[in-house]
C-alpha cells in the first residue's frame, strides 16, 4: 500500500472514531478536488492527504472559505515546509495540519491550526514551539 493510502485511511478512521460520540457525520464522499470530505451536520471538512509538502498553492488554493485539513507525514522537511510558508498559511482561519505517523506504536499525531497558533505565540518563538509539538511524535522514516 502506497504510503499515500496509508494516510488517508488513517485520516478517515480518525475522523469516524472521533465522531463515535457525538453523530454529527451524515456522510463521507471522494472528490476530484480533495481527497475526501466529511458532510457533517454542522459543515463540512475537506481533506488533502500530502504526504510530503512541496507546493504551498496547492493548499492556499484550496483553503478559502473552507475548513481545509490537510494530512502529512510527521517528518522535519513537513515541518520545514509549515515554517516556511507560515505567513501564507496564518490568512485561513480554518486551515488545520494534521503531522501524522501512522506507523508510531505511541502518539500517532500532532495538530496545529496556524492562525490560532499564530495568535497565541510570539512570532519569535515560532519554531521552537512547532519543534514542541513535533516531538511529541516519533519522525516518521
Amino acid at each position: 500500500m502506497h504510503v499515500k493510502d496509508v494516510l488517508k485511511d488513517w485520516a478517515l478512521n480518525y475522523v469516524k472514531n472521533r465522531d463515535l460520540v457525538h453523530n454529527l457525520i451524515k456522510e463521507i464522499v471522494q472528490d476530484s478536488g480533495f481527497d475526501f470530505i466529511v458532510h457533517r451536520m454542522d459543515g463540512s471538512l475537506f481533506f488533502l492527504v500530502i504526504p510530503e509538502l512541496s507546493d504551498v498553492n496547492k493548499i492556499v488554493d484550496k483553503a478559502g472559505g473552507k475548513r481545509l485539513n490537510v494530512v502529512v507525514l510527521n517528518t522535519k522537511e513537513n515541518l520545514d515546509f509549515l515554517v516556511k510558508h507560515w505567513k501564507s498559511l496564518i490568512k485561513f482561519p480554518d486551515l488545520c495540519f494534521y503531522f501524522v505517523n501512522p506507523k508510531s506504536s505511541d502518539e500517532q499525531k500532532w495538530i496545529v491550526y496556524p492562525r490560532s497558533h499564530d495568535l497565541i505565540i510570539d512570532s519569535k518563538h515560532l519554531k521552537k514551539s512547532l519543534n514542541v509539538l513535533f516531538s511529541a511524535v516519533p519522525v516518521y522514516k
